[in-house]
């Protein structure tokens, strides 16, 4: 990883040489902000509020104390590598997607091009760029995180739900929304462990593979007045009780002292049951999150090194 480091600074001096910047470029205020801070070592994400930025001094801290009750997903990225700027957008869409998952559930990034960083990413073993390295809830100091795969936001946000629903298998977080199958076939049962401030209760019934309703769950877990509870629609007792055909996914919402109301929903995914059981709760006056619309890039443009040079350029004079 040193050694990666240093041959990009060899190549970033050879440009200084042999390229000659302009003396004035054309760059909009949100590009010469970028290509300042990743001058002055900031990075891609400095001011993106929707993540965390993670370096030498804070990781440990947060991964492993404060904030050890998350799962984190952390890319390991240098703010010179052209892979890096194009993988960008994707990290900060999966961010703002999944931000109202932010109490169960981090996404970090450290940037291994800062002087101040180098020693943290050596110890993580960063091998390539970018990086992602997913850290389990209540990690040890010494795990060096475990591989985690790049690919679409909705195939990062799918995977990551299916760790959590692992772990949650054999592990409890308390702060953590309940991604456990109901195994309950008692209907006055399913409220025993809701929280008295919640009046309803939404339950998904799905196949044991889907991850669809846990990323639901994770969606609301933030609106007090709302409990998910997941239910596999092979749930003989509950099925019959709630009306739900054998091997179909169907959402039905319990309001707590009155009767239940089972939800059509068109297609088995986040989006879907997102807007299916939003528009129920907003008819009833809930206070929940913005409408959740399919997953759209945020762009953003390659770097241009001799750009980069005319700012540095320019503030020098």
């Amino acid at each position: 990883m040193f050694r990666t480091f240093v041959v990009y600074n060899l190549i970033f001096l050879l440009i200084i040489v042999f390229l000659k910047p302009s003396s004035s470029v054309d760059l909009s205020p949100d590009r010469k902000k970028l290509y300042h801070d990743i001058v002055s070592g900031r990075g891609l994400y400095y001011g993106f509020t929707k993540l965390r930025e993670l370096n030498g001094t804070n990781f440990k801290t947060v991964v492993f104390g404060e904030e050890k009750h998350k799962m984190w997903l952390v890319e390991f990225y240098n703010s010179w590598c052209g892979h890096c700027h194009r993988f960008a957008p994707t990290w900060k869409t999966l961010a703002l997607n999944a931000y109202e998952w932010r109490d169960t559930v981090g996404i970090g990034a450290v940037d291994c091009a800062n002087d101040g960083n180098n020693q943290l990413c050596r110890d993580m073993e960063v091998m390539y760029y970018p990086m992602i390295k997913l850290f389990p809830p209540n990690s040890e100091m010494t795990f060096l995180g475990e591989d985690f795969p790049k690919g679409t936001v909705d195939e990062m946000l799918r995977n990551a739900t299916l760790k959590l629903k692992i772990y949650h298998n054999t592990h409890q977080v308390p702060t953590h929304p309940n991604l456990k199958l109901v195994t309950e076939s008692d209907v006055d049962n399913l409220w025993r462990d809701v929280p008295s401030e919640s009046a309803f209760l939404v339950l998904v019934f799905e196949s044991e593979n889907s991850t669809a309703g846990s990323e639901l769950a994770l969606d609301l877990s933030r609106t007090k007045e709302v409990q998910v509870r997941l239910v596999s629609h092979n749930n003989p007792h509950l099925s019959n009780t709630f009306e739900v055909g054998r091997g179909s996914n169907r959402v039905v919402i319990l309001e707590r002292g009155s009767q239940h109301t089972a939800l059509p929903v068109d297609e088995h995914t986040r989006v879907s049951l997102n807007n299916v059981v939003r528009q129920f709760l907003v008819d009833r006056s809930v206070d929940i999150p913005p409408k959740l619309s399919p997953v759209e890039m945020i762009p953003i443009d390659e770097i241009n090194i001799g750009d980069v040079m005319s700012v540095m350029q320019q503030e020098d004079e």
